[in-house]
């Protein structure tokens, strides 16, 4: 009973993570709180967009966010959450074979976000 809810939960954490775009957030929240207009700026993304994914961040519990004035901040609540998933890409590379355009956006990826 208690594997099973406990492998229920943990669906749920990894599916709220599982979006490219909540995977760039957590990455780029890796060093300390930025707002919405800094992430807006860093992932080239609508602010809705943003908005939306850092809404199900905080449902769950991954981000926090603290007001000053009318800017909202946001943090990682687990700062090596970041580092787990760039870990994960470790995975993604042992696994991929003769894509030079593949292997080359994961290097690019690890070198920014470490």
């Amino acid at each position: 009973m208690y594997r099973k809810i406990a492998a229920q939960e943990l669906a749920n954490f990894l599916g709220s993570i599982s979006n490219p775009t909540r995977i760039r957030i957590i990455e780029e929240l890796r060093n300390g709180e930025l707002d919405v207009s800094t992430l807006q700026t860093l992932l080239d993304e609508a602010q809705s967009k943003i908005s939306q994914n850092l809404s199900v961040l905080k449902g769950q519990k991954i981000v926090h966010e603290r007001k000053e004035g009318r800017r909202v901040f946001y943090s990682l609540t687990i700062p090596q959450l970041a580092k787990w998933l760039t870990d994960g890409l470790i995975l993604i590379e042992e696994k991929t074979t003769g894509e030079k355009e593949l292997i080359k956006a994961i290097h690019s990826a690890k070198k920014k976000w470490e």
